[in-house]
């Protein structure tokens, strides 16, 4: 399997130390120990475990690992390779809206109708308005 100092190898170590490093020194407690998030035992134990996992489902280097759901443990099921954009995208902070029966961020929202996000955001969240009316005023659509 890969070496130790190969980025995959530091990707594994820091999802570990993030859930089960020393509470008292790391900053990440809050987000995940704090939370219960935990790393399988599968790839707790085993580099070689979660390495063959990560190379089977699209690892490669300029992606990150994401949890699917950030609510959940570091797992195969529930762990991904996206890049830098989704996985900022896939965060507790992130306003998801929904039109139509469909949920997205706002962020791309915005992008799909050309639209600025901050104003946009001010008017759903703040004001009480529609989404929907709001992203087509500014876009013109």
């Amino acid at each position: 399997m890969t070496s130790t100092d190969s980025l995959l190898y530091h990707i594994w170590k820091g999802m570990i130390y993030r859930c089960h490093g020393n509470a008292a020194c790391q900053p990440y407690y809050e987000s995940y120990q704090g939370r219960g998030i935990k790393v399988c035992d599968e790839w707790r134990e085993s580099f070689e475990a979660f390495g063959g996992w990560a190379l089977e489902n699209g690892y490669k280097q300029g992606l990150t690992l994401d949890r699917e759901d950030n609510d959940h443990h570091y797992t195969p099921g529930n762990c991904r390779w996206v890049t830098r954009t989704v996985q900022q995208r896939n965060q507790r902070r992130t306003v998801v809206i929904e039109i139509d029966g469909e949920r997205k961020p706002l962020q791309e929202w915005c992008e799909m109708y050309n639209a600025p996000y901050h104003p946009v955001y001010y008017r759903i969240k703040k004001r009480g308005l529609d989404p929907l009316e709001v992203l087509i005023a500014w876009s013109g659509k």
